[in-house]
């Protein structure tokens, strides 16, 4: 739900039941993205309408990247999806990832292992800095 300066609604969006347990702005603000309990949605910030939904795995969050595609960490891996083609690839983490914070612009991500923090280039997967924890 987005609301105005008089806390007004100006735009509101449905298809999730229960608690929203992630959200998510696309760094240009043309999407959406909210996790529940048993279903994802991505809608279009302008008009409302659903791009994408489907059913979380096990443990799973999400982000956008800076190119508008919806990343989920889906049962320690991180995956990203093409909202138009609804093809996936694998980022990272392979099963091992805890958790992962995106940048607002989508160009970075800080993955939580067990033992250590890592700051991923985003376009690349690369590893820019690691902490243990």
């Amino acid at each position: 739900m987005i609301l105005d300066q008089n806390l007004k609604t100006v735009r509101a969006w449905y298809g999730l039941q229960g608690a929203v347990q992630a959200l998510s702005a696309s760094p240009d603000g043309t999407r959406v993205a909210a996790l529940g309990r048993d279903r994802w949605v991505v809608w279009d910030a302008r008009t409302g309408q659903e791009v994408r939904s489907g059913t979380p795995e096990y443990d799973t969050t999400l982000a956008f990247a800076a190119d508008g595609a919806l990343l989920m960490l889906n049962d320690g891996t991180l995956t990203r999806m093409d909202l138009q083609s609804g093809q996936t690839t694998d980022v990272l983490g392979d099963g091992e990832a805890y958790d992962v914070r995106v940048s607002a612009d989508g160009t970075l991500a800080a993955v939580i292992y067990e033992d250590r923090v890592d700051l991923v280039a985003l376009a690349d997967a690369q590893v820019i800095a690691s902490s243990e924890i």
